[in-house]
């Protein structure tokens, strides 16, 4: 399992970009729902640091898939994990650092 660690970390890194959006969901659950237990107040900052730190996970899980990609397997295996997995999860990391980023700038 060791030998093929470096594609389940780019199909890892594909994966946890929905980790994000559940997040969001709970934050806003925690707030508004049935029973709230967060005050609202919080709920701006508690969202934006955790968007801002799962977007720069996912950059950093997908960097890591690419490096590891391209040092320890073929070019033939590499590049459609690269473009199936690698790149979709680091636009979607960078699209939630740049929500995250519009946020913090209209708060």
């Amino acid at each position: 399992m060791t030998r093929y660690r470096h594609i389940f970390v780019a199909v890892g890194a594909l994966l946890f970009q929905v980790i994000p959006i559940l997040f969001i969901r709970l934050a806003a659950r925690m707030a508004y729902g049935e029973s709230p237990w967060m005050p609202e107040s919080w709920v701006c900052p508690v969202s934006l640091v955790g968007l801002a730190l799962c977007a720069l996970m996912g950059i950093a899980l997908a960097n890591g898939a690419v490096y590891g990609l391209l040092t320890r397997s073929r070019l033939r295996v590499a590049t459609p994990f690269i473009v199936l997995c690698c790149i979709p999860a680091l636009v979607s990391a960078m699209v939630y650092l740049r929500a995250v980023l519009v946020f913090a700038a209209l708060v």
